[in-house]
């Protein structure tokens, strides 16, 4: 498909990033510079490759702790492990609707209510990794799954935001690096590294639980920061995509 895509499509015609009303052009340096000056944006970069990280730990090692800690055979492991996925999805959707409405919208309230659902989930892996009762684990896996998903929306949704419309492709493409990078590369080879230092076998459990509630936690903290500056990064980005400024001011983060 791909191959029949590169024969078939025309390459569209590249232009350099202009600003409306301005024979300005910004270069990858002063696209950067602007960026760099949004406090949240920083806060935010931060956040979700944690939060990925945490979720996708969970989901890679669910399976395996409920087996060698609860007994479960496999086929009941991987429904646990389906179920999670299914919230996590879930949480993409109809949570981040849900923290969209209350919040009314604000988005300062969004990133409080984020971090209040990362210390949820903070809270709810380890007594989901520490309890001895099989239905309380998997339950409250499926909470942490949920509050998780949750917040993915928020984060993009106020990411693209607080940066200017010929900005938001870097933006996204750098946020998706980090998620994966972080998120899916780095965090579940950890736990296993963990799990193998403390000996195998039920130790899993600790290694979810130290990897899990350590980036939920951060991540919680660092929406707690990014709402201090949520309000005014948004209105600079606006002005930005509004009214034509100097090089010296996108460079330097002035309006």
């Amino acid at each position: 498909m791909a191959l029949v895509a590169l024969a078939a499509l025309p390459e569209p015609r590249s232009r350099p990033d202009r600003r409306a009303g301005s024979g300005e052009l910004l270069s990858l340096r002063q696209t950067l510079g602007f960026m760099g000056a949004q406090r949240s944006l920083a806060f935010l970069y931060f956040t979700a490759p944690l939060a990925t990280a945490a979720q996708w730990s969970l989901a890679t090692w669910l399976g395996a702790f409920l087996m060698r800690s609860h007994g479960l055979d496999i086929r009941a492991a991987g429904l646990a492990m389906g179920l999670y996925g299914f919230m996590g999805a879930l949480g993409n959707g109809a949570g981040g609707a849900l923290i969209d409405r209350m919040s009314r919208g604000a988005p300062r309230r969004q990133l409080l209510i984020s971090a209040l659902g990362m210390m949820i989930a903070a809270v709810g892996v380890v007594v989901a990794m520490l309890t001895t009762h099989v239905a309380l684990a998997i339950t409250l896996s499926l909470l942490v799954g949920l509050c998780s998903g949750a917040t993915q929306p928020i984060v993009s949704s106020n990411m693209i935001a607080v940066v200017g419309t010929r900005m938001r492709g870097l933006a996204v493409s750098a946020l998706q690096l980090l998620m994966m990078l972080v998120g899916v590369g780095i965090a579940p080879f950890l736990i296993g590294a963990l799990s193998d230092g403390f000996g195998g076998g039920g130790n899993l459990r600790y290694a979810i639980l130290i990897v899990g509630s350590a980036t939920w936690l951060i991540a919680s903290v660092n929406f707690f920061l990014a709402a201090k500056n949520i309000e005014a990064d948004r209105e600079r980005a606006a002005d930005y995509d509004r009214a034509p400024s100097t090089t010296e001011q996108v460079c330097s983060g002035g309006t």
